[in-house]
């Protein structure tokens, strides 16, 4: 839903910005890998959708830490279903605020897609 919110760090965050937050991190870990984000209408590719489950700020624990629960979707050019994970991305607690904390958790996110040799394999098939 776009239209919910989460509290991190004491301020509300939008389901979008966290969404978002996601995406920046995983289209700059791809590009690192050498695969680049295409917006034309002519070039046949797949598709990756983000979706955020979950958010939680964990602050009174003994480790304060933001946590991220993400499900990656991969496309093929059809839109057809090829594969889709759950990930879970957290930032410790030197970055809990709303802003750091989010960027921290979602590069973890996007750290943990790139690491999985099942989602980079389904990746390079599609």
């Amino acid at each position: 839903d776009s239209t919910q919110t989460w509290t991190v760090g004491g301020h509300p965050v939008a389901a979008t910005q966290l969404t978002q937050a996601v995406t920046n991190s995983l289209v700059k870990r791809l590009s690192q890998k050498g695969l680049v984000r295409v917006r034309q209408l002519d070039v046949q590719c797949c598709t990756l959708q983000v979706e955020v489950l979950d958010a939680n700020a964990n602050e009174n624990s003994q480790q304060p830490h933001l946590s991220l629960n993400t499900r990656i979707t991969l496309l093929d050019v059809d839109k057809q279903h090829v594969y889709s994970k759950e990930y879970r991305g957290e930032a410790p607690a030197k970055a809990k605020g709303s802003k750091a904390g989010t960027a921290a958790a979602a590069d973890d996110v996007a750290s943990r897609v790139i690491a999985d040799n099942e989602f980079m394999h389904a990746l390079a098939g599609s």
